[in-house]
């Protein structure tokens, strides 16, 4: 039992190893087998939970890409299933897990699944667990005596013979009944429906059991909601609004129908159809504000159905109430979540109605509304304002966090991160007994909390609070975010624990970031309070164990009332949830979940309040807007009081501070951003008594094409919060310290310089604003230095020098970065040997910085380019080889420019080179023995013709053989040429002579004769021929003759 009783006890603290290992490696030596022991405890005790329960806290799913986290943000449990009726029975769909239901003899509520598939009922993550006889599981609740109520619940019964009870009785059992349910072939393997209803007589609490017989059973979805007694929920009530039951309440009309959608019943409109409806006629109380709240599904993009209220017999009120839902690309098929908002005026009974509806001209295929299925499910009417408008993307992205470890990289002497928290100094609000400072003892970081501690302030330096008659007698802390990080809708919370005693006020809240600090701030430059919002995400007051919850801001008048419609009255919330245990204390989660128009106030997974200030414009002026926030510890006041005398020691502890946003929030920052304006500016240092510009380098960025940096005015405004001191100081410059109530002022509340120029060296806040017309300010607040008597003239330009360099051209810039590191400003003259010190380690580093080698990818290419070249083929090669003698290597980056130049010096040459022209000497010969040749001497000239109108010149030295294949083809056609045959036929006797007229030619023609044997020719041959045969004859006889 010590064992089991240790497990539950660990049930919401499994996180409590993680911090104990971090001791450990904080501890000193002495502390480390003590804090090893409690380690090993813890670790016992979480393995036991583990093992023997079944965790009730979900975490919420964070999105990787963002801040990693030392714990996981809750998930904010909301009611997600019992729809359709006020259901008075809580946890009923089991998905808080064993929360409010008392488990009996080895019934249990799990979230077991089947392969990828949820178990519970329409796939819901956890459900019951019944295991054989008398295996419980029961809830008791609280009742209206003599009212009529109606009990549901779902079971899955998987095998015959196994069967559940369902019981509703009194602790005595006098009142009692119950419905038992067995096993049903045609269910098998699916949820069936059991019902009991039942009158409460004259008792106030009752029991609602499910109870096993035989078998394992799975319950879900466990309702217990009043009745009539005529079978008619009450008024505002829809019945069977998840058509479970197929209630015959529910009426359709035209091609509305009730069937099932993926195995559960639902309203259907069918498609190919432009008249469908599905409605229920329920009563309502008349001037009443109502929400009815349906699941709708849309299977086509472009296609729209009407959520509507409409008269009993399903005719339009006047005047009408209804939403339009419509279906975009990435909807279809997909389940949305529709509010709709209104009045009963005077009617008492309605139709609730879900419907199509197209004129006769519109029904055709073209028409999406026409063609889509649709479907609704879950109807629920709700009383009043509905707290929660759909349902939350739970998938959050961290995009900040402070687990105030101490190791961010700037922190000051307490711990804290300078980077993005400031202090809140002196007396500042109401008539509160704290003065706010920032010595470690009130502010500090330790075993990775933020510790804001109060503690007694010296009698000396005790005074009474100028804007009332209590007396200021504790030192404590207060720090924000204001200037230096800013909150746009998400999840906002801290782990803290809250301290306790009379009057101890401690506090998380916001402002918005345009806030001008109760006067350090001119306020022509952003909002004063209220107008400038203030979210209460937390305060208490003497009882850690309740909190309150609050909005101010102003209705939009201006007249610096807290008086908008959701401003003031605020929720006080008694916390009833375990929390964490870190090191034996309770801590609790306390956040908002903000979204634009609507706030929700958790602790730990506890939704406490929700406010829709939706409908308010001066909400949504207030507090739709940037927010930094602040955490803070007071001590009494007008409203918790006069402060207890002993709270000195008093602690408020913060384990951690996250901010996170879903998609749809940071989707409404995004919007907000691209309307208006952020500030560019970095820390400055300047010498004492200059005349200094101080927004010469303050730049604006437009978040948006929409947005014209033009609309905005900069000015500025200096305070002195790092010149604080606890007690009055009367040696330093600063003439806010010289009284008990030692202050921040406002020292410069304009861009002056001559105001600069007179302010004593030190260190200061310059807020600087960005100012429109008709938009809240956007600030950036930087720190201001302003040296001392020591001479930094030297260090001023070595730092100068060092910022104005370009640390990507080095090789190592980190001695020069840890030199600047190293400056430490407003030292005076008898430290100068540190100022020349700190100045001579800067210049030494940046002397000894090396710069990286110049880029030489191209110029080698160029080489490599140039070399691969053959300097034979060119007319003139020197220039690249002069281009190639004048590459230098070895340069720097510095040189790249030289490097570049080479490169391009080298590539020109190439690109200027010219190829020597090709030898023709060859060609040139052959071409000439071709012309010489008498073509008529030829059968066939026509390839010697060919080849020499085929002859290309100015051909260069790379084409030199294209001009040796025309040497070759020209000589090849010379080659195979075929002379014709030619038969000489001249007379050769003398020819007598004749007289002078017969050797005159008979014209001008020419007078030889051709006698070349041609094809065709037409020369008479016959007379050679027989002269050849009477030779031939002649000759034959002849030698005949002398043979006889």
């Amino acid at each position: 039992m010590i064992t089991l009783a240790i497990c539950w006890y660990y049930n919401h603290n499994y996180y409590v190893i993680q911090k104990e290992v971090q001791k450990i490696l904080k501890t000193e030596e002495k502390e480390v087998n003590k804090t090893i022991t409690k380690v090993f405890l813890s670790l016992s005790m979480c393995l036991c939970y583990t093992a023997g329960n079944v965790s009730n806290i979900h975490a919420a799913s964070l999105n990787t890409s963002g801040v990693k986290t030392e714990y996981e943000m809750l998930e904010l449990q909301r009611n997600k299933g019992n729809s359709g009726s006020s259901n008075i029975l809580s946890n009923g769909d089991f998905e808080q897990g064993s929360k409010k239901w008392t488990i009996k003899n080895d019934a249990v509520i799990t979230n077991e699944k089947d392969g990828n598939e949820n178990k519970g009922f329409t796939h819901s993550q956890y459900y019951g667990v019944v295991k054989g006889a008398d295996s419980t599981l029961s809830q008791k609740i609280t009742v209206s005596s003599n009212k009529n109520y109606a009990a549901q619940a779902r079971v899955k019964i998987g095998h015959a013979g196994e069967s559940v009870r369902f019981v509703v009785y009194d602790d005595s059992n006098t009142l009692f009944k119950e419905s038992v349910v067995g096993y049903d072939e045609s269910l098998k393997g699916t949820y069936q429906t059991v019902n009991i209803n039942i009158n409460s007589e004259n008792y106030t609490q009752l029991n609602v059991a499910l109870i096993g017989v035989n078998g394992d059973v799975c319950v879900d979805n466990v309702i217990f909601t009043p009745f009539t007694s005529k079978g008619i929920m009450d008024p505002g009530v829809v019945e069977d609004g998840d058509f479970i039951n197929r209630s015959n309440r529910w009426k359709t009309t035209g091609d509305g129908k009730i069937q099932k959608h993926e195995g559960n019943d639902s309203g259907y409109l069918l498609s190919w159809s432009g008249n469908a409806s599905v409605y229920q006629e329920v009563s309502l109380k008349p001037n009443t504000e109502y929400t009815l709240k349906a699941d709708v599904l849309i299977a086509k993009a472009g296609a729209y159905g009407f959520l509507a209220v409409k008269t009993p017999n399903v005719e339009n009120l006047n005047p009408a109430v209804e939403k339009t839902v419509k279906c975009t690309k990435d909807q279809e098929w997909t389940w949305q979540q529709v509010e709709l908002k209104f009045n009963s005026r005077n009617n008492t009974s309605v139709s609730v109605c879900f419907l199509k509806w197209l004129d006769n001209a519109d029904r055709n295929q073209n028409n999406a509304t026409f063609m889509s299925q649709m479907i609704v499910d879950n109807v629920e009417l709700v009383e009043g304002k509905s707290e929660v408008q759909e349902v939350e993307d739970e998938n959050y992205t961290v995009l900040w966090a402070d687990e105030f470890n101490g190791n961010q990289k700037n922190t000051d002497s307490n711990g804290l991160d300078v980077d993005n928290w400031g202090y809140e100094l002196g007396c500042v609000r109401g008539v509160e007994q704290q003065h706010y400072v920032k010595d470690n003892a009130n502010v500090h970081i330790n075993d990775g909390k933020l510790v804001l501690e109060v503690t007694d302030r010296k009698k000396e330096d005790q005074y009474k609070n100028p804007r009332g008659n209590r007396q200021v007698i504790y030192n404590s802390g207060s720090v924000r975010t204001h200037g230096k990080r800013e909150f746009l809708f998400g999840r906002i919370e801290v782990l803290a624990k809250l301290p306790k005693g009379q009057a101890t006020f401690p506090a998380f809240w916001t402002l918005g970031a345009d806030f001008t600090l109760d006067g350090s701030i001119n306020g022509d430059q952003g909002d004063g309070w209220p107008m400038s919002g203030e979210i209460d995400i937390m305060e208490s007051i003497g009882n850690p164990n309740v909190v309150y919850e609050t909005l101010h801001y102003n209705n939009g008048s201006g007249n610096g009332n807290d008086d908008g419609k959701y401003a003031g009255n605020g929720k006080t919330t008694a916390i009833t949830t375990p929390g964490r245990v870190i090191d034996g204390e309770v801590y609790h989660v306390y956040g908002i979940n903000w979204s634009a128009g609507k706030m929700e106030w958790y602790i730990d997974d506890q939704i406490v309040r929700s406010v829709d200030y939706s409908d308010d414009p001066a909400a949504l002026k207030a507090l739709d807007r940037p927010q930094y926030i602040q955490l803070n510890f007071a001590t009494g006041g007008n409203w918790p009081g006069d402060a207890g005398k002993n709270l000195a020691g008093q602690q408020f502890k913060v384990e951690y501070a996250y901010y996170a946003q879903n998609e749809k929030q940071a989707a409404s920052a995004k919007k907000y951003y691209e309307n208006t304006v952020s500030v560019n500016a970095k820390d400055m240092i300047i010498k004492k008594g200059t005349e200094a510009d101080l927004l010469k380098n303050v730049t604006l960025k437009a978040g948006s094409d929409k947005v014209n940096v033009d609309d905005y005015t900069i000015d500025y405004s200096i305070d002195n919060e790092h010149m604080f001191t606890t007690s009055p100081d009367l040696t330093d410059e600063s003439t806010s310290n010289d009284e008990a109530r030692t202050r921040v002022d406002c020292l410069v509340r304009t861009n002056d310089p001559k105001e600069i120029a007179k302010l004593p060296a030190g260190e200061y806040n310059l807020h600087i604003s960005a100012m429109h017309k008709s938009k809240p300010s956007v600030r950036k607040t930087v720190k201001l230095t302003i040296v001392a008597s020591a001479d930094y003239t030297k260090l001023t330009k070595a730092v100068n020098k060092a910022n104005a360099l370009d640390k990507s051209l080095y090789k190592d810039f980190s001695k020069v970065e840890d030199a600047l590191d190293n400056v430490k400003y407003d030292l005076d003259i008898t430290k100068q040997s540190e100022v020349n010190a700190m100045t001579k380690a800067l210049e030494d580093a940046m002397a000894g910085l090396e710069y990286k080698d110049a880029d030489y990818t191209k110029l080698n290419e160029a080489v490599n380019k140039a070399k691969s070249l053959d300097k034979t083929l060119y007319v003139d090669f020197s220039a690249v080889e002069d281009a190639l003698d004048n590459v230098k290597y070895d340069l720097d980056i510095t040189k790249q420019s030289e490097v570049n130049a080479m490169t391009k010096a080298l590539e020109d040459a190439m690109a200027g080179l010219e190829y020597k022209d090709a030898d023709y000497t060859k060609l040139n010969e052959a071409v000439n023995k071709a012309k010489s040749l008498d073509k008529t001497l030829y059968v066939d000239f026509s390839a010697v013709e060919s080849a020499l109108n085929n002859v290309k010149y100015d051909l260069d030295i790379t084409k030199q053989s294209e001009v040796d294949a025309m040497t070759k083809a020209l000589e090849d056609a010379v080659a195979k040429l075929e002379k014709k045959i030619t038969i000489d036929t001249t007379d050769k006797t003398d020819p007598k002579p004749s007289d002078k007229n017969d050797q005159k030619p008979s014209d001008k023609s020419d007078s030889k004769t051709d006698t070349t044997v041609k094809t065709g020719d037409t020369t008479n041959v016959l007379p050679m021929f027989v002269s050849v045969i009477v030779t031939l004859l002649g000759i034959f006889l002849l030698k005949r003759k002398l043979n006889n």
